[in-house]
């Protein structure tokens, strides 16, 4: 898989996000294509919630915050989610930027931000944190950092 393109919708009623994802080998996904999935997503959202049989949880049966939730509230955005994950997937700059089509620079500039953000100062801490977020949820981080 090459290509990823996804896009939470959240549900107030039970304090969760609805995440639905595309994949795509080939190419990666037009503007036009981005636009049009932002568009009908919701439309789309709304027949899945009400298709009988799926399990409807009442506000107290919901999980604690995900991983993904956890992250997004740490204020990381969705480029740094994804090199967060290749570099816990062992990635080095060179290679994400290669995935990513983008410079190893630019890899650098975003993982120094995804440090700040987790309050951490290299890739181990940064795969450690993701780690720990996993098991106990998010810890105190510099979420104010724009």
């Amino acid at each position: 898989m090459k290509h990823i393109l996804f896009h939470a919708i959240p549900d107030t009623r039970f304090n969760a996000d609805h995440l639905y994802i595309l994949l795509r080998h080939d190419q990666g996904f037009s503007d036009h294509e981005r636009k049009l999935f932002e568009l009908v997503l919701p439309h789309v959202d709304a027949a899945v919630r009400k298709i009988d049989g799926l399990p409807v949880f009442e506000p107290d049966q919901v999980a604690a915050p995900t991983l993904l939730n956890s992250l997004i509230k740490a204020g990381l955005t969705t480029r740094e989610l994804e090199i967060l994950e290749w570099v816990r997937s062992g990635k080095t700059n060179i290679e994400i930027g290669m995935i990513l089509d983008i410079s190893s620079f630019t890899v650098k500039n975003h993982l120094q931000r995804i440090y700040k953000k987790i309050n951490v100062s290299n890739r181990a801490q940064a795969v450690g944190k993701l780690e720990d977020i996993a098991s106990n949820g998010l810890p105190e981080m510099a979420n104010d950092y724009n």
